[in-house]
């Protein structure tokens, strides 16, 4: 992904970068001016509905200073947007999924296209929950008669079980992090369930993300293992295992539009 950096030198480019620019220049503001009101008094109201201005000392007046940016602080950036959820919406034009069998017999290469889906991502803590779904019409293995078995009813039944899904359920042992500006990477492991066949198992996938919020463009790359007993895929008797593989390499490249 290009890199994206913007400081408050910078002309924003963006109505979204002059809110953010606006708003930070509005805080500082802020800040000053109670800073500046702390550091001479702090007026209290006392029982009885009297006032009194109580003359601070300077370490009384610093402390005055630090909990009112506190408060201001949580006034302003609420705990809900220090999280940042965003909402990734894939972008089935792009998106792709590749397929690999290798049987003793045969190596067969694949792809699938039309992939659609959402998945909803916690910033801070890199985790995330969703569901992605693509065809099982739109796979393809570069032999048309291949792939008319390939969708019939022996194989993944298309007529019955038309879509192939993984839901995600969490991300976890994420490593490799790097957030720059408004860039967010890092790898880990996409926890859910995949449905093929109509039968659903748990899965687990090693995954990339990348995602820039200002630009609002993602980038994800799935890498999984389906293994077709579980998911009661037999096919012709004695084929899977010679020609077929009984387990099939699956990677992704997803591209996704960024709804913060």
């Amino acid at each position: 992904m290009e890199n994206f950096t913007f400081t408050p030198l910078e002309k924003p480019n963006s109505l979204k970068q002059m809110k953010m620019l606006r708003q930070t220049f509005q805080f500082k503001k802020l800040c000053n001016d109670l800073s500046s009101l702390a550091s001479s008094h702090l007026n209290l109201v006392m029982p009885g509905n009297k006032s009194h201005n109580l003359p601070r000392t300077r370490k009384e007046g610093d402390d005055v200073k630090f909990a009112l940016k506190m408060i201001l602080l949580a006034l302003v950036f609420p705990a809900s947007a220090m999280a940042q959820d965003a909402a990734l919406e894939l972008d089935a034009s792009r998106s792709k999924i590749s397929f690999v069998s290798t049987a003793p017999a045969e190596k067969i290469v694949g792809t699938a296209e039309d992939v659609s889906g959402t998945v909803k991502l916690n910033l801070e803590k890199l985790d995330g929950t969703g569901k992605l779904s693509f065809p099982v019409e739109k796979m393809n293995t570069g032999n048309k008669l291949r792939d008319k078995h390939l969708v019939g009813k022996d194989w993944l039944n298309a007529k019955a079980n038309p879509t192939i899904t993984f839901e995600l359920t969490s991300i976890t042992d994420t490593k490799d992090v790097k957030r720059e500006g408004t860039q967010v990477e890092f790898t880990g492991t996409a926890n859910g369930n995949v449905t093929v066949n109509g039968v659903s198992a748990p899965s687990k996938a090693e995954v990339k993300v990348k995602l820039d919020t200002a630009k609002n463009i993602a980038r994800i790359e799935p890498t999984f293992k389906v293994k077709l007993a579980d998911h009661k895929v037999e096919g012709k008797k004695g084929v899977v295992g010679d020609k077929v593989g009984e387990t099939i390499d699956i990677t992704g490249v997803l591209y996704a539009k960024v709804k913060k």
